[in-house]
């Protein structure tokens, strides 16, 4: 750098360096020129060990004289001034005279006694976010600071996105941060430092080169979701990187577009690849400059390094590092008034069977932690823990396809059940009904379904069926089923293939897990009784709605004690997991202990808005009651009360008065909204 000497100095700077002038343990700029007055501080910048200290100080100048006073390392104090030779100070020199004000930096070569003097004229950013001609404001003792918008450059690629400092317009004076820190320095002192990243937003971003640190701040956004992880939660092997971060965050607002959700929320990415746990601990300041309410954390044990470690004891250390890691992440990103969510572990293509084991393991784990999750092993697993085939970009990625799937593993609602304040979902084996008489329950999934896993507990032999579905859309969708056969086995009618049945189970008049999963990637759908495969498909189905209980003719009864929905598959550890009583909470849409509330709803415990239906239309739509004359029906929009002139009270199932009528032998109509009432004590059903 060439070195320039301050042009507003009289008197001109001399002396000849003391001996040890290499071993200054501090150095401060004092005398009447210091702006505010006072001792300021100079920064010691060793970049070479082997070569004497730089100290550096920043500040404005005002018109009057300084000293660089300190202290030597045998505890011996020095005043620096100017003495006979120019550029060099000398221990009790006089004080440098200045006559202008202006803003500088004092440079002091701790094995010379050299000092440069520096003009300031302007400090301003540069990077791929930063529009032109931005600059910060001098705020006094050598900090700069201003509310700026960076608004340039790439909208996907984290690491893509960055600034930096640049004095005077000039690279050789650029001012960037130590490696995953807060500190700066300038790489011209032969200094290892690297740009900052950031997303694009407003900011208040201040630099302080009297401690040679930065800080960039702005408001919490509460519609904000951070995704903080590694090349997959970066979009690494999708087109133009629009991974399944990229996809739900579309989602997310076309929901809020479409009235579906009332919320704007939006993600925003973090993520670096190559990154594992450790990675992410030491950039944990990316993720809280992105100033968001919510962190999705995405790595995987791949990372971690859990194939390169073949040995068992091995990978179990990488196991419990992963695991061990995660937690300080969410116990901090709590501290920090963040809300965690964690996407579960997933497959790649060079995975062995004890890889695979371990990542079920863990995310066993996951599924109970008090944390939302992310099934994405349920996703695009092959079933043997590598990814589905036509859903691979390279063995560690998964193509755009494999990234869809991964983002229908994910809740839709589950941010605007989190900013509701919904906790957790407890399991409950305690409550249970009967539906019977054409009673159901129906679910509407949210969004469209990819993977998924229905499960019921259920108990009773009678013939008839459990649960139903849609498959297909437009004018001729198809149906599967769930049912009881004469002899007690469960029989999944599929829509599109054969059937599946299994030995008589249901016979013994116990409770029993019944479930279909399905991976939608790999293309099967797996039926599990009490935890265990009993057969499989091989389809790719397109859910609809569900239906819980029997609307046939046969209408049979049935005990039902729990209802799940999950957005993916699941393995055989997850469904024996679950029917030991395990909560298995990662892309869970829906859970319910079957009892209904005195309004006739059921609730679902999950984090999501969604919510079960009752349904009694296909046993009641039709009904007439009749009894000395009287008689009700209920109908389309309406109930149609038939009477000999008295006056009848139509209330709705909970007791609340709907409508007062006097009926008459040909019938009077009664318009009402769809649902179940009572007209004395006769129940009849609008729909």
């Amino acid at each position: 750098m060439k070195k320039t000497l301050y042009p507003l100095f009289l008197a001109a700077l001399a002396a000849v360096a003391p001996a040890g002038a290499a071993n200054y343990t501090s150095l401060a700029v004092s005398g009447s020129a210091v702006e505010e007055g006072g001792d300021f501080a100079m920064t010691e910048i060793i970049s070479d060990p082997s070569r004497p200290s730089l100290f550096v100080a920043y500040l404005q100048l005002n018109p009057g004289t300084f000293t660089l006073s300190g202290t030597m390392a045998d505890g011996t104090h020095v005043a620096l001034g100017t003495g006979a030779s120019q550029g060099i100070l000398a221990d009790g020199g006089q004080g440098v005279e200045v006559t202008e004000t202006g803003i500088v930096r004092l440079t002091l070569d701790a094995g010379s006694n050299n000092l440069e003097i520096l003009p300031i004229s302007s400090l301003g950013l540069k990077g791929s976010i930063v529009p032109d001609d931005v600059t910060l404001d001098y705020a006094g003792r050598g900090v700069w600071r201003s509310t700026v918008t960076l608004d340039q450059g790439p909208t996907t690629d984290y690491p893509s996105r960055y600034f930096y400092f640049l004095f005077n317009n000039d690279e050789s004076l650029a001012v960037k941060r130590h490696w995953d820190s807060f500190r700066v320095d300038m790489p011209s002192h032969g200094i290892s430092v690297e740009n900052i990243r950031l997303n694009q937003g407003t900011y208040e971003i201040t630099l302080d080169m009297a401690s040679h640190t930065f800080a960039v701040d702005a408001e919490i956004d509460p519609m904000k979701v951070s995704v903080f992880g590694s090349s997959v939660a970066n979009g690494s092997g999708a087109t133009s990187m629009e991974g399944y971060a990229y996809l739900y965050g579309e989602q997310l607002k076309q929901r809020y577009a479409a009235g579906t959700s009332p919320n704007p929320f939006y993600t925003s990415g973090v993520s670096i690849g190559g990154n594992n746990t450790n990675s992410l601990l030491n950039r944990y300041d990316d993720v809280i400059r992105d100033f968001s309410n919510y962190v999705v954390i995405g790595l995987s044990l791949g990372n971690e390094g859990i194939h390169d470690s073949q040995d068992l004891q091995k990978q179990q250390e990488v196991f419990n590092r992963w695991r061990d890691n995660m937690l300080t992440l969410i116990s901090r990103l709590r501290a920090d008034g963040k809300q965690p969510v964690v996407v579960n572990n997933y497959t790649r293509s060079d995975f062995t069977a004890s890889d695979y084991n371990f990542v079920k393991q863990l995310n066993l784990l996951i599924h109970e932690w008090d944390v939302p999750s992310v099934n994405s092993l349920g996703s695009i697993d092959d079933g043997e823990g590598r990814w589905s085939q036509g859903y691979i970009n390279d063995p560690a990625h998964p193509n755009t396809l494999g990234h869809v799937e991964f983002m229908h593993a994910f809740v839709p609602s589950l941010f605007d059940a989190l900013i509701d304040g919904k906790p957790q979902p407890e399991r409950d084996l305690t409550a249970s009904a009967t539906l019977e008489n054409g009673n159901v329950i129906t679910l509407a999934p949210e969004e469209r379904v990819h993977p998924f896993t229905i499960c019921v507990r259920v108990k009773g032999s009678e013939a008839g069926q459990i649960l139903s579905f849609g498959h297909g859309a437009g004018s001729r969708p198809f149906t599967g089923s769930v049912n009881i056969d004469a002899n007690g086995a469960v029989v999944y009618n599929s829509p599109l293939k054969a059937p599946v049945t299994s030995a008589p189970v249901m016979a013994d008049g116990e409770w029993h897990d019944i479930a279909l999963s399905h991976y939608f990637a790999r293309g099967c759908t797996l039926l599990y009784i009490d935890g265990q495969p009993v057969g499989t498909v091989d389809e790719r189905l397109t859910l609809g709605n569900v239906t819980f209980g029997d609307n046939t003719p046969a209408q049979s009864s049935r005990e039902f004690a729990e209802i799940a929905f999950w957005r993916a598959g699941m393995n055989t550890e997850e469904m024996t997991a679950h029917h030991q009583g395990k909560m298995l909470k990662s892309s869970l849409e829906i859970y319910s202990p079957v009892a209904f509330a005195s309004d006739g709803t059921i609730a679902n415990l999950a984090q999501s808005t969604n919510a079960l239906e009752t349904d009694s239309s296909a046993s009641l739509a039709a009904v007439t009651a009749e009894t000395d004359g009287f008689s009700a029906t209920g109908g389309a929009g309406a109930a149609t009360v038939f009477s000999n002139g008295t006056v009848e009270r139509v209330y709705t199932i909970d007791g609340r008065l709907a409508a007062t009528v006097t009926a008459t032998p040909a019938g009077t109509r009664v318009n009402l909204t769809p649902g179940l009432y009572m007209v004395r004590n006769i129940k009849v059903a609008v729909i």
